[in-house]
């Protein structure tokens, strides 16, 4: 079957979501598609707010301006 590359990275960080962007690319590394998911913090009552460490650890894999995949910077 064909081989295909999926580049995962971080969108928007807000105070109780976040988004993955997703990039297919085939094995020449051609964009086939692209997709993205939004995930919110769920609880009873108000929802609650992402947690300091995860958007953290989130902002590491943040995409850049051209959304790029860029590699965890440890110093961020």
């Amino acid at each position: 079957g064909d081989q295909v590359r999926v580049e995962v990275t971080v969108g928007d960080i807000r105070q109780r979501s976040f988004s993955l962007d997703y990039r297919f690319l085939d094995a020449r590394g051609l964009l086939l598609a692209r997709a993205g998911t939004v995930h919110v913090l769920k609880g009873p009552g108000q929802s609650p707010r992402l947690p300091a460490t995860l958007g953290q650890v989130l902002a590491r894999w943040q995409s850049d301006a051209d959304h790029q995949c860029l590699r965890p910077d440890p110093g961020r």
